[in-house]
């Protein structure tokens, strides 16, 4: 973190020996610069560049292959350039520069091409925020290039700059299948030649460029990081370069998604990431079906949940003392009251702050008999019955379970009625009725 350089490398002819892969890197003038080193792979890093610098610079580095990265500012609008290539060609015989697969958000160019040939720009997600119109700006700038394809990006500015900047390019500079939006309304499409566009998306079109690109509205996902879609578009061209998205997820083989993300239901796999993927835990629950698993990051979850009859595997991935459900006062924390069977498990939680009638921590009912394990249940209340767990006709399994500071009417940690559980190394302590 910090400094002028998170990563610096200099002369080399290691030609795809040299991967920089899964790093993170905040605060630095140049998270990653690389010059002079052939087929340089730079895959899946997380950079925060600060000090109106650059998140990856490639100088001389002929092919680039660069996916995967997802880069934005340390603070505000502190990073200026999010990718820049400069004089990291491809050639004509097959091995060319790959862009791909990238998430950027910048403040002066997402995306920097000069003097960069023989290049793939495909399927990246691109966000630009300064609102000038000067030609030297834009969400993706080029400068004396050519034989460059780009297809199936989202291209967006939200400031009303220029979406696209092509300065002194040569011909064969191939545009499709781009979804762009934002950006000024009467000159956010810029190339000074070959052929000349001064205008909007609609003199883009009359240009040449773009032929299948729309503009449109690409619906990020908002609970998300900025850059995941709300639902697919199924708008891009399948590409046999890049099969995968941002997250490893395979792309439609006959209609992907243009930019970084491929939707795809968050459980496709039969996992549901909170909040990778989904920000809540009952929004995963949501959308889950019996059978699947919901593993959920260290936080505070400030929610109430209820299994709806899914017989679901939920689990912490840090733990019950940094992974907590919060009822927030505003009823049952956890219900399990449609029939879940033992399949449904609970583990690795703390479950506090719940209020209800009956079982302001959990509640389980109408022969629900879920698993839980790897529980602290503590300070909820019920204005009746199971302060902590309240069970009516369930007939449960609880072990490495710590029961205390519940309060209730009746059984202030837990209440039984007409259930058979089985308790193995639970604590029930310090609660009151």
């Amino acid at each position: 973190t910090e400094g002028s350089y998170g990563l610096y490398m200099y002369n080399g002819t290691d030609d795809g020996g040299l991967q920089i892969t899964n790093n993170s890197f905040a605060g630095q003038y140049n998270s990653i610069y690389i010059q002079n080193i052939d087929s340089v792979r730079i895959d899946g890093n997380d950079i925060m560049a600060d000090h109106n610098g650059y998140g990856i610079y490639t100088y001389y580095c002929r092919p680039s292959i660069i996916r995967g990265n997802k880069i934005e500012s340390f603070t505000g609008n502190s990073m200026y350039y999010g990718i820049h290539l400069y004089d990291s060609d491809g050639n004509s015989s097959g091995e060319r520069t790959l862009v791909a697969n990238n998430m950027i958000k910048a403040f002066i160019r997402a995306l920097s091409f000069e003097y960069t040939s023989y290049a793939n720009i495909y399927y990246n997600t691109l966000i630009n925020t300064y609102s000038s119109t000067h030609t030297n700006y834009g969400t993706i700038y080029f400068y004396s290039g050519s034989y460059i394809n780009i297809k199936n990006n989202i291209i967006t500015h939200t400031s009303g700059g220029r979406l696209i900047s092509k300065n002194s390019a040569y011909p064969d500079m191939y545009f499709d299948y781009n979804m762009y939006y934002g950006g000024s309304t009467s000159s956010g499409f810029y190339s000074n030649n070959n052929p000349s566009v001064n205008g909007d998306f609609e003199d883009w079109q009359a240009a040449g460029f773009d032929s299948n690109g729309v503009f449109q509205d690409p619906e990020f996902y908002s609970f998300g990081d900025g850059f995941h879609l709300e639902t697919g578009n199924d708008l891009a061209t399948p590409l046999t370069e890049v099969t995968i998205d941002f997250d490893n997820e395979p792309r439609d083989e006959t209609t992907p998604d243009m930019g970084a993300d491929e939707h795809i239901s968050p459980n496709y796999d039969g996992v549901v990431e909170v909040p990778g993927e989904i920000t809540t835990i009952q929004g995963a629950i949501d959308i889950a079906v019996s059978g699947d698993s919901i593993k959920v990051a260290a936080g505070t979850y400030t929610e109430n949940i209820d299994y709806g009859g899914k017989n679901l595997v939920i689990i912490s991935t840090a733990g019950r003392d940094s992974t907590i459900i919060d009822g927030n006062s505003s009823g049952n924390v956890v219900k399990f009251a449609s029939g879940e069977s033992s399949a449904a498990v609970l583990s690795g939680f703390t479950i506090t702050n719940g209020s209800a009638q009956d079982g302001g921590g959990i509640q389980c009912k109408n022969n629900s008999n879920p698993t839980l394990n790897n529980l602290i249940v503590k300070n909820n209340t019920a204005s009746d019955e199971g302060g902590g767990i309240y069970l009516d006709q369930a007939d449960l399994s609880l072990s490495n379970v710590i029961i205390s500071g519940n309060t209730a009417t009746s059984g202030g940690g837990m209440y039984c009625d007409q259930s058979d559980p089985t308790l193995k190394n639970v604590n029930i302590i310090n609660n009151s009725a």
